[in-house]
């Protein structure tokens, strides 16, 4: 059993899809073990209209808010676009909470938000990269690997120096 769980996290620990429905006065919030790194998390929300770009007009603007806290209090908060990204770095290790609710008065409309968060390395443009240094698609495809083994190794270094996972 043990075994199992072990495989299992370690396969969905790097990078975790979401996809939810958000309603006004419901917040959803996900629970992560993250290790003290930086942390992307990629959203897309296609219900939600653009942010405008004077923070006064933001007030009344309806659409989502992410927090993100960990046991020492709130780490991280922003307002999301339709499509986005929010990149920040965790405090410590250990289990965080990020937080999605509706700013603003949405008269029951339901946003659906579309959620990947990743750990780790940075967020890698492999297209731009392939352009650049003039590699085929092979070549392409050994690297992303070679990234995803990365940061597989260094998951599994941080659950077992964490000992989570020990009795």
């Amino acid at each position: 059993m043990g075994r199992q769980f072990l495989i299992f996290v370690l396969l969905v620990g790097p990078i975790s899809a979401v996809h939810v429905k958000i309603r006004q006065s419901e917040p959803k919030c996900f629970l992560e073990i993250i290790r003290h790194d930086i942390v992307l998390v990629n959203y897309k929300s296609p219900d939600q209209g653009p942010l405008p770009p004077d923070p006064a007009d933001q007030k009344n603007h309806v659409g989502l808010n992410l927090e993100v806290y960990s046991e020492k209090g709130k780490v991280f908060e922003g307002r999301t676009e339709q499509e986005g990204r929010f990149a920040f770095t965790t405090l410590g290790h250990g289990e965080h909470r990020l937080c999605f609710s509706v700013a603003g008065q949405s008269l029951g409309q339901d946003f659906r938000l579309n959620i990947d968060i990743t750990q780790g390395l940075p967020y890698i443009d492999y297209e731009a990269l392939a352009k650049k240094n003039h590699l085929s698609s092979m070549e392409l495809k050994v690297r992303k690997i070679n990234d995803e083994i990365e940061r597989v190794f260094s998951f599994h270094a941080f659950f077992s120096s964490a000992h989570i996972f020990s009795q």
